[in-house]
């Protein structure tokens, strides 16, 4: 009787295929945040790589797929790294600093990753089409249902999720931009307690507000 044992260590092909792949993304960030996608070309993540043209057509086809698959990836670092501090945010209500650690944490992802920032800024025309081409749906999704457990649970007054989300979303956008056109110059420390006071203030006039209602604030029709 013969016994076999699985061996679930990669291969050294295996590590070679990962290696070049993180190779051609790694250059590709760096590419798409010199030069945005409309001004960059495979040649040029190509160069920066330091691969031959053969080896990246063995990954990917065009730098439009390289940057679809590019910016998944970074969707889903920042979503990784940043959704533990906003359960805690969420889960400890309005009160407390753990709004203001929230924002910070989420800050200080792209301040520890420059490259972020750069990519970006870069390409802000295709950032903002996230919300609307479903690349941030699990994000958002999260978000709105961590909320609401967080309202269910009494940690949090009711308020209207969808809308703070959104607001959300688009004030953080607005910050990182200021973070790369004024390097040096945005206090996240600062930015993040301004940011936890305003939106605290928010949800607390919200949840008394009675033209609250569902996701977004109605306004009544006109008579």
């Amino acid at each position: 009787m013969y016994f076999y044992m699985t061996n679930n260590k990669p291969s050294k092909r295996e590590e070679l295929k990962k290696a070049n792949r993180e190779q051609i993304l790694k250059a590709a960030l760096q590419v798409f945040g010199e030069s945005g996608l409309d001004g960059a070309n495979v040649r040029d993540i190509i160069r920066v790589s330091e691969l031959s043209p053969g080896t990246f057509y063995n990954y990917f086809q065009s730098k439009e797929e390289i940057f679809d698959v590019l910016l998944d990836e970074i969707i889903l670092d920042i979503h990784n790294k940043s959704r533990k501090s906003w359960l805690k945010a969420w889960r400890s209500g309005h009160n407390g600093n753990a709004m203001k650690d929230a924002f910070e944490d989420f800050f200080n992802i792209f301040q520890n990753n420059q490259d972020y920032l750069y990519f970006f800024s870069k390409n802000q025309h295709y950032v903002r089409d996230l919300r609307y081409n479903g690349k941030i749906n699990g994000i958002v999704e999260d978000l709105e249902r961590d909320i609401e457990e967080a309202i269910k649970l009494g940690n949090l007054p009711s308020f209207p999720v969808k809308f703070i989300s959104v607001a959300l979303f688009g004030t953080v956008f607005e910050i990182l931009a200021d973070m790369l056109i004024h390097p040096g110059q945005i206090s996240i420390q600062d930015v993040s307690e301004n940011l936890a006071s305003f939106f605290r203030g928010g949800i607390l006039s919200l949840s008394l507000s009675t033209g609250a209602k569902g996701g977004f604030l109605h306004k009544p029709p006109p008579t």
